[in-house]
């Protein structure tokens, strides 16, 4: 029975990183203050600014190994900041405040924003269009970096506390009394939503245009899929008070609050698990750089970092084998932290369209195999799904974490060479020398025999005769010992027959 190994671009998946849920490593950074921190923004991983009550600003250019105190040239509490890249960023704070750096907090110019009202929060989606949010409902807008700060039509007289931006359209505020309010117009215009909830909301994040998370007073979290046109609410397992949440993509997300409170979530806020803070300061704010590295700020001047917020189990390889059979999956992981184990999960169809996928279109658990747990060695594991009838499927892993939380592999899909008739191929190479492959396919289990001859019709060799199951196989032929010519091979298989010819050419 001859294995036939899919292509690498079809069954074979490389370097996928499954972002389970497990315990962060949070570290405890020295931040030279012991002033409340409220607000923090990195750009990258090195380059970031944390500000505080008191006019506290901290700058670090190393990732946070070592924090500076700037000057502010203001006593008043500063509580939101927001920079776009290394240099240009924005901070606001009590009595209307705002400062403007285009230097990296070198130097810290005031701009006029025309309240005194105090402003809580701020989010620039560029270095010149940025939006300020504030007590009594107030919302400001610039368009030119902060030159001019317009004050906008809320809707509200509720305190906002967190502006966020997905793109340069399409913004949500959220505040006091379960405010939530949307923008799909850069600001201009803002329109309430309705979040279900009476509740103090302090943050919101949005992954993507439609997928954001918001959270507030007493665990409160809410879920959006639809860009807030509904609001869910999720199971936090905790009652205590939440001011800040990042994400770094739609599922693998964190959300910080009161008494050093840090949640995770894998798969979209799904399952929250709790992470050890090493602290019961309050945390009030939360910047994830990229997947594997965050940054959350609080009270006392406390500050915290995490490398290791995706510490995956690491999938190395996916691939199928397929026999007439069966399909056997194999793949390898590099690393595995709480690893369970794997869902072996197939589609029948595979990912074309077609009638039996229209008729059969869920995912099927066909099988279970063991993780290791904890492992920084390399593990492999292989699956094989024998009870295969239709001529193409789609195959995935489900790797599920010991808490239960999970993320799905990418799919690979395998077809099986289902042969309806008996035939034989022109072997290949033709000419010659001075080895060849012939492959025949036949329709049903069945002897098969193929034999070499001469042009005097005198028999060469006997390359196979032997049972075979239905279906495309090969055969070789060595013609090492014979001198070159034309040859002829012969296939018999029940009742069929056919002879095509070759040439050796040394």
């Amino acid at each position: 029975m001859k294995a036939i190994l899919l292509s690498v671009s079809i069954a074979l998946i490389l370097l996928e990183t499954f972002n389970n849920s497990f315990a962060q490593t949070w570290t405890s950074q020295v931040s030279g203050t012991i002033n409340d921190l409220y607000g923090v923004s990195f750009t990258d991983e090195n380059n970031g600014t944390a500000v505080g009550v008191s006019g506290t600003i901290l700058r670090t250019t190393n990732g946070g190994t070592s924090w500076s105190a700037q000057t502010s040239g203001t006593t008043n509490d500063l509580l939101g900041v927001s920079f776009t890249d290394a240099n240009n960023g924005t901070v606001v704070g009590a009595g209307g405040i705002i400062l403007r750096t285009v230097n990296g907090g070198t130097n810290w110019a005031v701009q006029t924003s025309g309240t005194t009202n105090t402003l809580y929060g701020v989010f620039f989606t560029d270095i010149n269009n940025g939006t300020a949010v504030g007590d009594i409902g107030r919302i400001l807008k610039t368009t030119n970096g902060g030159s001019n700060w317009n004050s906008q039509t809320s809707g509200t007289v509720a305190r906002l506390r967190n502006p966020y931006f997905s793109d340069e359209n399409n913004g949500t505020i959220v505040g006091y009394t379960g405010k939530i309010l949307r923008s799909t117009d850069g600001g201009a215009n803002w329109a309430n939503q309705t979040s279900g909830t009476a509740v103090h909301l302090w943050g919101v994040f949005f992954a993507s245009t439609n997928y954001g998370t918001a959270v507030g007073a007493n665990g409160t979290i809410l879920r959006t899929t639809n860009g807030g046109t509904n609001w869910t609410a999720q199971a936090s397992g905790t009652s205590s008070n939440l001011w800040g949440v990042s994400f770094t993509d739609i599922n693998n997300g964190t959300v910080v609050g009161f008494d050093g409170t840090i949640l995770k979530t894998t798969n979209g806020g799904t399952s929250w698990s709790a992470q050890t803070s090493g602290t019961s300061n309050f945390l009030l704010s939360v910047s994830f750089i990229d997947a594997d590295i965050g940054i959350t700020v609080g009270g006392g001047g406390t500050i915290l970092r995490t490398n290791d917020s995706s510490l995956p189990v690491e999938l190395r390889s996916f691939y199928a084998v397929i026999n007439q059979e069966y399909v056997e999956l194999k793949w390898n992981t590099a690393t595995e932290v709480n690893n369970y184990g794997f869902d072996v999960q197939r589609l029948e169809g595979g990912g074309q369209r077609s009638e039996v996928r229209e008729q059969k279109s869920e995912w099927e658990k066909i099988g279970f195999v063991q993780g290791n747990g904890n492992s920084n060695s390399p593990k492999s594991y292989s699956f094989t799904d024998k009870n295969v009838t239709s001529e193409k499927y789609s195959y995935r892993l489900k790797q599920i974490d010991t808490d239960g939380s999970y993320e799905y592999s990418k799919e690979i899909e395998v077809t099986l060479n289902k042969a309806t008739e008996f035939s034989l191929a022109q072997n290949f190479p033709n000419p010659f020398n001075p080895t060849t492959k012939i492959e025949f396919s036949i329709p049903s289990d069945n002897n098969v025999e193929i034999k070499v001859y001469n042009v005097l019709g005198m028999e060469v060799a006997t390359l196979l005769n032997a049972h075979r199951q239905a279906g495309t196989h090969n055969a070789e032929f060595n013609a090492s010992n014979i001198a070159s010519g034309i040859y002829f091979y012969k296939i018999v298989s029940g009742n069929y027959s056919e002879i095509k010819k070759m040439i050796l050419l040394r």
